[in-house]
């Protein structure tokens, strides 16, 4: 083989590397492959210097490069022209989409329709502007109390205890807030037993009947005496059932009752125990016969313990007791029933002083033997009518 058989062979294996190399160049990526289209003469010429310089040196493959995510997502950002409606169009089609739906609701509603919308739509318009120029509400001038049944007390009384209201002179507002205050107020007051409502009330006036005035009206109730008290300073009272005191302006039941004494000393707690004990003796025994009942007497003869003790028109003592006393084992219910029997069984009580049912065994003492002003601390026995 001459040498000029080996220079061809030798450039043909050269011109079959070159091939290769542009073959594999048109795989990479159009990005890539626009980066590279400037420079593949060079790069080709560069190659085959180098072939020719060593002609060993093995062909370098070329590294594929991954196309640009990024530069992808930002071309598909930018706004591709003329392919939708501009801003200005899309607002031409919203406003006859718009008109369009009007015209539809129109055509279905039809024409008493239409009317009924917009005579709602005017009524709320106007109702909105009312609302801003309501007119201010005329001052309370007038108060009025309508009483349930049961006692009455004159009505400046009322208004007295109306003064004393903090937020006396916000009255006049009538605004509700200022009412609902006012009748709890009320209704702590001791002789009231119900404040059914407070309100303000429109009527005409006593001099102008044409024109209307705004009056407070308070629908009340008063407890109910059902027993007389006389105080320790003499002044004559009522309680009602639950011990309440009362003034004794107030009228009184239409039954005649004991007077109760000493409820100053007695408290509440005995208040309470004589108005149950009389409760349970009143349908059993004669009418008028208890005058007095005393809460803080003398129960016997040293005068150490005081109680309850009730007096008979004819000056007989009733020994009852302390309130709820069970020391002696004899329950109230006992009690009751022992009295009731020993005023029965003597019938007179003119010769009777005392009858005791504080013990197991009720006794009774003749008028003979222990006088009630003898004993110390007793208050006389009233005197016969």
């Amino acid at each position: 083989m001459s040498r000029s058989d080996v220079t061809s062979e030798h450039e043909i294996q050269q011109l079959i590397a070159v091939a290769e190399r542009k073959r594999k160049a048109n795989r990479i990526p159009l990005a890539d492959a626009r980066e590279a289209s400037g420079h593949d003469a060079i790069a080709t010429e560069a190659v085959e210097d180098d072939d020719e310089q060593d002609e060993a040196k093995p062909v370098r493959k070329r590294a594929k490069r991954k196309p640009r995510a990024l530069e992808a997502a930002e071309s598909e950002a930018e706004p591709v022209g003329k392919s939708g409606p501009g801003l200005v169009t899309r607002g031409i089609h919203v406003g006859l989409n718009g008109a369009q739906w009007t015209k539809q609701g129109a055509v279905r509603l039809g024409a008493w329709g239409c009317a009924a919308v917009a005579m709602i739509a005017v009524l709320v318009v106007f109702s909105c502007y009312s609302i801003d120029k309501a007119p201010t509400p005329l001052p309370v001038s007038g108060f009025r109390v309508a009483w349930l049944p049961g006692p009455k007390i004159p009505r400046e009384d009322v208004l007295g205890w109306m003064r004393s209201f903090p937020q006396f002179a916000q009255l006049r507002d009538g605004k509700q807030e200022t009412l609902d205050e006012l009748a709890v107020f009320l209704r702590k007051q001791p002789m009231v037993s119900e404040v059914r409502t407070v309100s303000v009330v429109h009527e005409p006036q006593a001099q102008q009947p044409q024109q209307l005035q705004r009056t407070l009206e308070v629908v009340m109730a008063l407890r109910q005496p059902v027993m007389p008290v006389v105080l320790a300073s003499g002044e004559r009272a009522w309680v009602d059932a639950e011990g309440w005191l009362l003034p004794g302006s107030l009228p009184g039941p239409s039954v005649r009752r004991p007077v109760l004494r000493a409820i100053e000393w007695a408290g509440i707690d005995g208040v309470r125990s004589a108005l149950s004990l009389w409760k349970r003796l009143e349908p059993q025994i004669e009418h008028g016969l208890v005058t007095d009942i005393h809460l803080h007497d003398v129960l016997d003869k040293r005068g150490v313990q005081r109680g309850v003790v009730l007096y008979t028109r004819h000056g007989s003592r009733l020994i009852w007791g302390r309130p709820g006393e069970e020391r002696y084992g004899v329950r109230e219910g006992d009690k009751v029933r022992d009295l009731i029997h020993t005023i029965r069984s003597h019938g007179d009580l003119g010769r009777i002083a005392a009858v005791n049912v504080r013990f197991k065994e009720p006794f009774s003492e003749l008028r003979a033997a222990v006088l009630p002003t003898q004993l110390p601390g007793a208050r006389p026995a009233p005197s016969q009518p």
